[in-house]
């Protein structure tokens, strides 16, 4: 699934008072749209700072690359979520310097990773209350402190 970094503008009534915020466009099915329930739990947490916001738009876009070349390689959104997961901390490129994927991810210092990370388990916690989807981290609810 293609994807790219936009800014949005929404307007959530009819004052005159925007939020701004940064999120992913994605090209699926021939049709270009902003990334629908991303951009909603964006809006409810539009307090948060830019910086979780951007952080979370990079988590989102990285699972996307990641599942686009991975797609046949897990069986279930848990098993996808744990080989991700390693992928994130200890990248893709292997001893000899080659990646099949085409990604050629490094590896993220530890900080880093648990951000990333921490910020797909807050959006996987909150699409599961919401739409009922399946969990990518379903063993529990991410804390605050992850």
């Amino acid at each position: 699934m293609k994807h790219a970094k936009i800014t949005t503008k929404t307007y959530r009534d009819n004052s005159a008072k925007s939020i701004n915020l940064p999120t992913l466009l994605i090209e699926h099915e021939s049709a270009v749209n902003v990334l629908a329930q991303l951009h909603e739990y964006q809006v409810k947490y539009c307090n948060k700072s830019r910086s979780w916001h951007n952080k979370l738009v990079q988590a989102v876009g990285l699972l996307l690359d990641y599942m686009e070349v991975n797609h046949n390689n897990y069986t279930s959104p848990k098993d996808f979520f744990d080989i991700f997961t390693k992928a994130v901390y200890s990248g893709t490129i292997n001893e000899e310097g080659y990646d099949p994927s085409g990604l050629y991810w490094i590896p993220k210092k530890v900080e880093t990773a648990n951000m990333l990370l921490s910020a797909l388990n807050g959006l996987s916690d909150w699409m599961h209350k919401e739409y009922g989807a399946v969990q990518l981290n379903p063993w529990r609810e991410a804390t605050s402190y992850e």
